[in-house]
């Protein structure tokens, strides 16, 4: 599979996520998650699909993510890495599957 390099704007990004979430947060202020439970596929593995592999799923936990979000908000010195990222798509993740539920 021929691989395609992309560039990713983060402004168009952050302006988008503002968007989506001042509408969902227009419906749902607060969002209450049913699911606390989810599959989390290694990170080196995740965009490998030309050996796709099922055996290193790992579960992870959306009250876990939350807490983590809790404590690093109000770091001072703390700097933004890949698990600040990690955090968020994983919260994502848990608000799209209960806007899809809403919608079923």
């Amino acid at each position: 599979m021929e691989e395609i390099k992309t560039s990713i704007n983060i402004d168009e990004i952050k302006k988008f996520a503002q968007k989506v979430l001042g509408e969902i947060g227009a419906a749902h202020p607060c969002l209450k998650i049913n699911s606390d439970y989810y599959w989390e596929i290694p990170m080196g593995e995740r965009f490998s699909l030309d050996k796709p592999s099922l055996k290193n799923l790992a579960m992870g936990s959306i009250n876990d993510d939350l807490e983590d979000i809790s404590q690093e908000m109000y770091q001072e010195e703390k700097m933004v890495d890949w698990w600040d990222c990690e955090l968020l798509s994983r919260i994502f993740m848990a608000i799209s599957n209960e806007l899809l539920a809403y919608k079923e």
